[in-house]
């Protein structure tokens, strides 16, 4: 068995007892310069607290009817928890980690066939969002076309990508463990959290899902493909570390 994930598997555990005395969904996060194992453990930890609060305690958040004006096609660890707070100050309303649990359904009915793009994103804004995060082909396809929605594409050194995404790669497993086998909204999420986690940062060769050199070819051939299905006009690239200005006069 993989130590990462057998080391992994045990931060889990231990963390999720500690969660049991009560916990509150937070930002767990760690330096680029720390160690390979402690940007494991912080990944762990996220992806526990996120799952403890949101999808085992719950939330019922009502939010104002909108329309999807953003379709936001980054992997994750490409900045996304600091450009969905940047899209919230601009008055968005995204739909990042915290936030998918409100529309599991949904994204359980994308991924089975049973509902089309179309009818998702109508639903998606019924429930208040605007922006969703959805890196998946399907999507990416759908955002090409669909009139008045523009398209983001979160990207970052592809390299430091890789050895970051190593640490929350833990999360697209649990669904499949108990007790997370038993939680509805984890399930409902198990489909394209597996799509978005595992088979598009490994370009569909999820047996080399924690290979990073496949995982670098994996990031490339993902912006690659953006690139080549959005219309150039409908298309941001952006780096968090560009700052408002290019994400500004996009929006």
């Amino acid at each position: 068995i993989n130590m990462v994930m057998v080391h992994s598997f045990i931060s889990i555990a231990i963390i999720l007892l500690s969660s049991i005395s009560g916990c509150d969904a937070k930002l767990i996060n760690t330096e680029a310069s720390s160690s390979y194992w402690t940007k494991v453990r912080a990944g762990v930890a996220q992806s526990v607290n996120w799952i403890w609060s949101d999808y085992i305690i719950g939330k019922d958040i009502r939010r104002p009817p909108r329309k999807v004006k953003l379709a936001l096609v980054g992997l994750g660890r490409t900045g996304s928890t600091s450009f969905s707070a940047a899209l919230k100050q601009l008055g968005y309303s995204p739909i990042h980690d915290d936030e998918a649990t409100e529309v599991s359904d949904i994204y359980g009915a994308m991924m089975d066939g049973s509902m089309a793009m179309d009818e998702v994103n109508i639903q998606l804004g019924k429930r208040g969002f605007d922006a969703p995060m959805i890196s998946l082909p399907e999507y990416v396809e759908w955002a090409s076309t669909a009139p008045d929605v523009k398209v983001i594409l979160t990207v970052r050194d592809k390299s430091k990508w890789a050895q970051s995404w190593l640490s929350v790669l833990p999360a697209a497993f649990l669904p499949y463990h108990r007790p997370f086998s038993w939680v509805k909204s984890l399930q409902e999420l198990a489909a394209l959290n597996w799509e978005v986690m595992i088979n598009v940062p490994t370009n569909n060769h999820p047996e080399l899902y924690d290979d990073i050199p496949t995982l670098e070819a994996g990031f490339d051939a993902w912006t690659a493909f953006v690139k080549k299905t959005i219309p150039p006009e409908k298309l941001l690239v952006f780096d968090v570390r560009q700052g408002w200005d290019p994400l500004c006069s996009f929006l």
